[in-house]
């Protein structure tokens, strides 16, 4: 996820997103993440979520 200085994050998620579970893990990035990495990166778009913590939603992309 993008902080508000412009830096990346990357984030790991457990049952709190669609498909996921206990036992299953999903590598989450924020927007700024996945333009730095590029277009190859096979990525689906989780469209913009509130997270805990955090002030404003940000667009996350769960990496395939």
């Amino acid at each position: 996820m993008a902080d508000e200085r412009g830096g990346a994050r990357i984030g790991v998620a457990g049952a709190g997103l669609p498909g996921g579970g206990a036992d299953v893990v999903h590598i989450v990035l924020g927007e700024a993440t996945q333009t730095r990495l590029g277009a190859d990166l096979p990525v689906e778009d989780l469209g913009v979520r509130e997270l805990k913590n955090v002030e404003m939603p940000l667009r996350l992309f769960r990496l395939r």
